[in-house]
């Protein structure tokens, strides 16, 4: 058997490619002759059993999408031999069969969408991203008294009503895309995830910053408190880097990595 061995220029992401759609935009044809060509019967099965058709729908365009970005940096490679898994802490996960790759340049990926819009996000360092739209009928107040801080919920009342679910969804779409950079999606604490900006700042259709996130660890002490206990916990700080931006009125995304990385926006037309 020969094997392909993929150099790294073949996959070159210097830039987050970011990629979405708007499924409202596609016919039933469109759907047949797309995920024949970019996906397999038994994925689409797969993909499709969930009793929430629009679920169902923005999954298996997802990976459309990420294998059509793929076959752009990688053309001499099959799309179907590109394969998306979930790894245990929820994280979308890439391999190849067929091919060996050298130099550890596998792209990492990330998935999010809100119907009817589904976006993916590529790069060559890990990355978190998520996508929201306005939901009027979205209780978001509850949300912020709930899961916020208390700062937060304080800033958002100070704001003029017009601008407080704009605010609430840059908030939302930050500590979420954080939270899958992370791998421990909302399992971690939503006010444990900090946005420290202005929210002028926030309101813009682009802007960058610092996030701050407290996450608490638990370790052995070396001798047990008078229960009998020996576990103690700590609370790290860490700081990642956050970038939000809005593509369409009313259409919030947000991306979460390490280090700071430009980006490359695009909007897919199936």
């Amino acid at each position: 058997m020969y094997v392909t061995i993929v150099q790294k220029h073949d996959l070159d992401l210097s830039n987050v490619a970011v990629i979405y759609t708007d499924i409202n935009m596609l016919t039933e044809l469109s759907f047949t002759s797309l995920s024949k060509h970019w996906s397999t019967p038994e994925e689409i099965e797969l993909l499709s059993q969930s009793q929430n058709e629009e679920k169902n729908l923005s999954r298996i365009y997802a990976r459309i999408l990420i294998r059509q970005a793929l076959f752009k940096l990688a053309p001499h490679i099959e799309p179907v031999d590109w394969i998306i898994e979930h790894n245990d802490a929820g994280q979308p996960t890439l391999s190849c069969s067929h091919y060996n790759f050298v130099d550890k340049i596998m792209p990492h990926i990330s998935i999010s969408y809100s119907y009817p819009y589904v976006a993916v996000a590529l790069h060559n360092e890990p990355l978190g991203l998520d996508l929201e739209k306005h939901d009027l009928s979205l209780n978001y107040l509850t949300i912020v008294k709930n899961y916020f801080g208390p700062g937060e919920e304080a800033d958002i009342q100070t704001l003029e009503k017009q601008h407080r679910r704009h605010y609430f969804y840059r908030l939302w779409t930050l500590k979420e895309a954080t939270g899958k950079l992370l791998g421990t999606g909302l399992r971690i604490k939503l006010e444990d995830i900090r946005i420290d900006q202005d929210y002028q700042e926030l309101l813009t259709d682009y802007g960058n910053g610092q996030i701050r996130v407290n996450r608490t660890t638990v370790s052995q002490q070396s001798h047990p408190d008078s229960l009998g206990r020996q576990l103690a916990s700590t609370k790290n700080i860490q700081d990642v880097y956050g970038q939000w931006f809005s593509v369409e009125p009313g259409l919030h995304m947000a991306l979460s990595q390490q280090t700071a990385t430009p980006l490359t926006i695009e909007q897919a037309i199936l």
